[in-house]
């Protein structure tokens, strides 16, 4: 089975167009890669810079650089640890979770309807 090329291409341009609208990503998918690896983690364990750094396949370089813009436009917060004060830890803004949450909730539901697979 395949997924039509048309079906899959409209889908993909309307991840696009919300990732673009909601979390004003453009050019580089850094950011989005930064909040998806923040969201996973969310109550799970705290994300540290070094883990931020570690996780992603981008270059040091260009996480900090995003990093760094994200936190100036009230994206992302840092905070020391309550026991260890070394450890600076990222975590999602109110106004990151507010995007993210209407993201997901505008994409199940331009997804909602299941993609007819056509036979080759």
């Amino acid at each position: 089975m395949v997924i039509t090329e048309t079906a899959s291409n409209t889908r993909l341009m309307a991840f696009r167009t919300l990732i673009h609208e909601n979390l004003q990503i453009e050019s580089t998918l850094i950011p989005l890669d930064i909040l998806l690896l923040v969201l996973d983690s969310d109550g799970v364990r705290n994300v540290t810079i070094k883990l931020l750094l570690s996780g992603l396949t981008h270059s040091q370089t260009g996480v900090r650089y995003h990093l760094k813009r994200m936190i100036a436009q009230d994206w992302l917060v840092l905070s020391k640890g309550e026991l260890d004060k070394r450890n600076t830890f990222v975590t999602l803004t109110p106004r990151a979770r507010i995007a993210l949450a209407k993201v997901e909730s505008e994409l199940s539901l331009t997804c909602k309807n299941p993609v007819s697979p056509s036979t080759v």
